[in-house]
């Protein structure tokens, strides 16, 4: 009991600081579940380092610093690194990365592999099953063509019929909430899905209002679109090629934009395909979107 209480603290005073995945993370790396990996921004520099002593957590800083290129669209999200310097270089700025782990040595391990791009190894040590880290190297030039944004790579590599497996909705890290810490193969992945259900099940039995709000935002429909904002259409269902959204709340991460505008006079959604939708309000088609940059992530 008395583990389970300070593991709770633990995730409490990282969420307060960091947010909900970050303190999913150190979780995980304190337990011995996987490493983890957190950017820390230098105003909260002092606080993690504190709050780690405090708890005892075990970890190493990386001898980079690096800024981040935001993605447009994203509400400050980003999937690309910006500049890097030597983290003693008295010019240097930007975030610094903590690696975490239950040993110093396995927290130095999970640095160096990364900073020797030893991709395959440093995927390995964050609990990234091979199937998906395999298809990170893969489709990584093509992402980088972009923004470095997985999610229309991940879906047309699926090849279910929608409504797609909700463990594996990672998409749902753009509004705070994700199980997962990487880009599954394909929303099918049955490996991810298992990654997946052991992290909430290991979020359960130690906090679980912290673990079901994870699992509630994995279980909700959201319109992906590439540089035109991400919307999270809470509470609905996907059924006979529609979603139906009425009394809705919708998340977007960006506000004002023509999509939002679009998503507001409207009432339902049809999906023709997984890169096809139609918004229309009383039958009436207003809108449809299409294309490449446009992913329909249903998860119900």
């Amino acid at each position: 009991m008395i583990s389970t209480q300070l593991d709770k603290k633990i995730i409490l005073e990282i969420s307060r600081i960091l947010g909900p995945i970050p303190a999913k993370e150190t979780i995980l790396a304190v337990l011995g579940y996987k490493t983890s990996r957190l950017g820390v921004h230098p105003n909260y520099y002092k606080s993690i380092i504190n709050i780690f002593k405090i708890f005892d957590i075990k970890y190493v800083i990386g001898n980079y610093r690096y800024t981040y290129k935001l993605d447009i669209g994203k509400g400050g999200w980003s999937n690309k690194f910006g500049d890097e310097a030597y983290i003693n270089d008295e010019n240097a700025f930007g975030d610094y990365f903590f690696y975490i782990a239950d040993s110093i040595n396995k927290a130095k391990v999970t640095r160096d592999n990364e900073e020797s791009e030893k991709e395959a190894e440093f995927g390995e040590t964050l609990g990234i099953p091979l199937c998906c880290a395999e298809f990170y190297v893969d489709n990584a030039d093509r992402a980088m063509k972009k923004q470095n944004d997985f999610v229309t790579l991940v879906l047309e590599n699926t090849y279910s019929d929608p409504p797609y497996n909700y463990w594996n909705n990672y998409v749902s890290q753009y509004f705070g909430f994700s199980l997962l810490s990487f880009f599954p193969c394909s929303f099918d992945c049955k490996e991810s899905v298992i990654v997946s259900e052991q992290i909430y099940s290991i979020l359960f039995d130690i906090y679980p209002e912290f673990a079901d709000q994870f699992l509630y935002y994995h279980k909700q429909n959201i319109l992906y679109t590439e540089y035109r904002g991400i919307y999270l259409f809470e509470k609905t269902k996907y059924e006979n090629g529609r979603i139906i959204y009425n009394n809705s709340r919708i998340h977007s991460s960006i506000k004002n934009s023509s999509i939002y505008k679009l998503i507001m006079q409207s009432n339902n959604l049809a999906i023709y395909n997984k890169n096809h939708c139609a918004f229309s309000n009383r039958m009436k088609i207003l809108k449809e979107l299409k294309g490449e940059n446009i992913a329909l992530c249903l998860f119900n």
